[in-house]
């Protein structure tokens, strides 16, 4: 009976050993430099996008962060990919994380009583950049727009 229980519990921590070690797994690196693909790229896209996201621009990655700078302009901004939140001035409040291999990023803007909420979900598919948008205010959510971007080869 002993000699059974210690192969199950042996089993049970081999599994744990291996279910960890692949939730540890390396996270994709979306680290280069970016540009919008036009060809399929909806109109409403450029509007929902921070002109950062527009094209080109510079993704930077870091154990912990994110950091966005447009090409030739000054414009740059930073997460913290901590699943915490963080405000950026009196009314906006910026949430970003990792859900498994994507980085989610939601920012809060409550200037009125119902807040605005933006969310942005970044992939890697086929070495392609995919970037979800979605807007909500209150209850009204706009449709998911989706942006995709190839790196720049200059």
């Amino acid at each position: 009976m002993l000699k059974h229980l210690g192969r199950t519990l042996g089993s049970a921590a081999v599994a744990g050993l291996l279910a960890s070690s692949a939730s540890a797994q390396t996270k994709p690196d979306f680290s280069g430099t970016w540009r919008l693909v036009t060809d399929v790229a909806p109109p409403a896209a450029l509007t929902l996008l921070s002109p950062l996201w527009t094209s080109p621009f510079v993704l930077t990655q870091s154990a912990g962060t994110l950091a966005v700078h447009a090409v030739g302009a000054t414009a740059s901004e930073a997460y913290f990919l901590d699943d915490g939140d963080h405000r950026v001035n009196a009314t906006d409040v910026v949430h970003a994380t990792w859900k498994e291999n994507t980085i989610v990023i939601r920012f809060t803007h409550s200037t009125e009583s119902v807040p605005t909420i933006i969310s942005q979900s970044l992939t890697l598919d086929g070495g392609r950049l995919i970037v979800k948008v979605v807007s909500a205010r209150g209850t009204r959510q706009l449709p998911p727009v989706i942006s995709q971007y190839v790196r720049d080869a200059r």
